[in-house]
């Protein structure tokens, strides 16, 4: 959020910062159902418009017990529903997650490493680097690898490996996140 309100030279971010924090405290999570200063106060945060409007802040109790017992209550409930939208967030997560895939020792493969190169468009950079050969597999999700000529290893993680498909004229793609198969390019 604070990316959205800073000048262009980056120098304003300290003078924004208790504008975002106030506008972050008050605004509802998805997660939790409530906002932040609710689970801190027990009420709602008193908006600049509702000071402008004349509307009355929400009467606190005068029993401090009733306080604490209301603010343990929406913190239970907060607790309830967070274990519900962990649930489905897991379970959105399997939902769309790709297959671990597994490589073997000599295979080729390509390693993101994303870079950026000052005067050039980020987006339009080659972000896998490669070929790199698979020394072997260091744990169940990552693997040990080195260049094709080269001595010195680096441990990867898999999520950061796709396989090398080398061709004479063939262009390297990733078939778990395309479907599709290498194609030739023309000369």
């Amino acid at each position: 959020m604070l990316s959205m309100y800073i000048n262009s030279t980056h120098i304003n971010w300290d003078d924004i910062l208790p504008y975002i924090t106030f506008a972050d405290n008050s605004s509802v999570k998805e997660s939790t159902g409530k906002t932040p200063f609710y689970l801190l106060y027990n009420r709602e945060a008193r908006l600049p418009a509702d000071v402008v409007m004349g509307v009355r802040a929400t009467p606190l109790s005068e029993d401090p017990d009733a306080l604490a017992r209301n603010l343990e209550a929406a913190r239970k409930m907060v607790k309830e529903r967070l274990v519900q939208v962990q649930e489905q967030q897991k379970r959105y997560y399997d939902a769309n997650r790709r297959a671990t895939v597994e490589f073997s020792a000599g295979e080729e493969v390509l390693v993101y490493k994303p870079f950026r190169k000052v005067g050039r468009a980020e987006k339009l950079l080659h972000r896998w680097q490669g070929p790199f050969v698979v020394v072997h597999r260091a744990s169940a999700l990552n693997y040990e690898i080195k260049r094709t000529n080269d001595r010195q290893t680096e441990l990867v993680h898999v999520v950061k490996i796709k396989k090398f498909i080398r061709g004479a004229e063939w262009t390297v793609i990733d078939r778990e996140s395309t479907g599709a198969e290498a194609r030739r390019m023309e000369p």
